[in-house]
């Protein structure tokens, strides 16, 4: 590659990386000023799961785009987004198991015996650190082939435990709830209709670019 080609490379993960960080930054601004409401436990977790979909789902969505638009510069999105979906989630992870019980085992264990919401949660969570894990290329490269491709088609998995995970937690269906299954729905529903028309595994897997 030539040094243009990699400072735009360079430039274009810059970039990224920025649009994903900003909720978070925004997020550390809101906490350290006070500014997240009657409830800012609640807050914390509600937009740290948020992000966690959106970027989850914008991940989800670039085979698609890639294939219906034939433009294939959008693929190398994928990995950084899984990633930055993965570090939304350990976000999560952390604030509930961290600020709303101090990390506290047998709290934890008690709330998740009689709230199915935070087994499925923990299971989601287990999921993508897995994805993570193995969506490098020095952990790909010791890996059987098929077994990668098993476990990446677990994406799908994620993004299904994540709406199940917030309608367990809501007494009322929020309109965030409704968009992040309506889109999934239709993610899903392209990944079938690709793989009648054109045969072959129905979640293929992609070098170095799931999550």
């Amino acid at each position: 590659m030539n040094t243009r080609g990699m400072n735009i490379r360079i430039l274009k993960k810059i970039v990224i990386s920025t649009l994903c960080l900003v909720p978070f930054l925004i997020l550390v601004v809101r906490a350290a000023t006070f500014n997240l409401g009657a409830n800012p436990v609640q807050a914390l977790m509600l937009s740290s799961g948020d992000w966690t979909m959106r970027i989850l789902l914008a991940m989800l969505a670039v085979t698609p785009v890639s294939r219906l638009t034939g433009w294939k510069k959008v693929e190398w999105l994928r990995r950084p987004l899984g990633l930055f979906a993965l570090f939304y989630v350990c976000v999560h992870f952390m604030i509930y198991i961290g600020i709303d019980y101090f990390f506290k085992v047998g709290l934890i264990v008690h709330e998740a015996l009689k709230n199915p919401s935070v087994i499925v949660g923990f299971g989601v969570f287990l999921i993508i650190v897995l994805l993570g894990i193995t969506s490098f290329r020095s952990v790909m490269r010791r890996m059987d082939a098929k077994c990668w491709k098993i476990i990446h088609r677990l994406v799908y998995v994620v993004g299904v435990g994540g709406v199940v995970h917030y309608l367990l937690k809501v007494k009322v269906i929020p309109v965030e709830l409704i968009v992040y299954t309506s889109i999934l729905l239709v993610l899903l529903l392209f990944r079938i209709a690709w793989f009648l028309i054109k045969g072959g595994t129905l979640i293929p897997a992609v070098k170095t670019e799931s999550v």
